[in-house]
């Protein structure tokens, strides 16, 4: 068969109508090579290769056609069977393309003696390779790959996506080490590790967890932490009150800072939102909400039955400090709310003490009862509050 030249330049390709766009890059290759099924093969990795070279180039040299694939694939559709395998292994690779009469994955990788191999998935049955076919009717590739007994265990990396469409034109998916990569075409989640000792596949969407290191008067302390680590990850921390109905920045986007030391005005019931994101792509952000209760004064509170003379219930309530502080201890009885009546059946009343501290002895009925523990500024003004419930059944 006559030996065919072929002359491609990789241009611009839109995904399908619910995928993002991706861009190919614009290169000039030169192959002879047959165009029947084996030689085929030949041909599209002769391409991928001569792209590399391409890449560096300032201007296009010896070109005779420019032609533009028309070939494009839905990246979202993308998926394997597996993200891990043995040498030996088979995996299957799954996605929806249009105009598309070839396509190839190509992997990086080395063998045991270290070199470095490019693995190709073919277009044609193939002992050492696989296969690939084409359901027209729903527009789906399914390609099988089988991972080379002689693989060295570690992560193999996926380099690009090729297709060929009906006039042997080729477009391609590249990879980030590319300059014109767009952040939807990140394809380092196609990766596969190999070996029983490989690397998992570095994830590429971060998630968001945190912890509260301290709360008392000085504030909230919280910290995030995320499954990847990137030098573009920005942190930002929101506060919903929920006696306000109001949400707040406690601290706005900040990078590569997960920490967060936030005072809330007053004391109250809180729901704190932590939240994290790639800078280079703000479809890959995470999030995670809890309650807190914040106390600006109230440090501790006790309640406990009383052994000494008299019996009764020990009540207490605790400050971080005592700038002249006054505090009050209020009971509620529900069986009389129950009933419709005046429920509050006892108060300490407003007392100033010289220490944190402050206690009673209460000598309750038979019955269930709320403790409202309250401590006032020096003016006599509310500054914090808290609620404690037992029973004396």
């Amino acid at each position: 068969m006559k030996k065919k030249l072929l002359s491609v330049l990789l241009a611009s390709t839109m995904l399908l109508a619910t995928a993002t766009t991706t861009f190919a890059e614009e290169v000039t290759v030169e192959a002879a090579a047959e165009t029947t099924g084996e030689t085929a093969d030949a041909e599209d990795a002769a391409a991928a290769e001569a792209a590399d070279v391409a890449e560096d180039e300032d201007a296009l040299v010896g070109a005779t056609e420019q032609d533009d694939g028309q070939g494009i694939i839905d990246l979202n559709s993308i998926t394997l069977s597996s993200n891990v395998a043995n040498p030996g292994d088979t995996i299957t690779i799954t996605c929806k393309t249009a105009n598309v009469k070839r396509m190839h994955f190509y992997y990086d990788y080395h063998n045991q003696n270290g070199d470095k191999k490019s693995f190709q998935t073919a277009s044609y049955d193939d002992s050492k390779r696989g296969n690939a076919v084409y359901d027209a009717a729903t527009g789906t590739w399914t390609l099988t790959m089988k991972i080379p007994s002689d693989a060295a265990t570690e992560t193999w990396v996926l380099h690009d996506i090729q297709m060929i469409d009906n006039n042997e034109k080729y477009s391609y998916v590249w990879n980030s080490s590319l300059s014109k990569i767009t952040p939807s075409a990140d394809l380092s989640k196609w990766n596969i590790a190999v070996g029983s000792g490989a690397a998992p596949v570095p994830p590429s969407t971060p998630t968001a967890d945190f912890y509260i290191a301290s709360i008392d008067d000085n504030g909230v302390v919280a910290g995030m932490t995320t499954n990847i680590s990137a030098s573009t990850l920005e942190y930002r921390w929101l506060y919903y009150d929920i006696a306000a109905d109001v949400w707040g920045v406690a601290k706005d986007w900040t990078a590569n800072d997960e920490w967060l030391n936030w005072k809330p005005a007053k004391s109250g019931d809180y729901l704190l939102q932590g939240e994290v994101r790639d800078a280079a792509d703000y479809s890959k952000t995470a999030s995670q909400c809890v309650g807190i209760n914040y106390h600006c004064a109230i440090k501790g509170k006790c309640q406990m039955p009383y052994t000494g003379e008299g019996g009764g219930y020990l009540i207490g309530v605790e400050s971080f400090n005592n700038p002249g502080y006054q505090y009050e201890m209020l009971i509620l009885d529900c069986t009389l709310l129950a009933e419709g009546k005046d429920a509050w059946t006892y108060t300490t009343g407003k007392c100033a003490v010289s220490d944190s501290s402050f206690w009673t002895i209460w000598q309750p009925q038979y019955g269930y009862y709320w403790t409202l523990f309250r401590i006032y500024d020096a003016n006599g003004n509310l500054i914090d509050e808290d609620c404690y419930g037992f029973q004396n059944i």
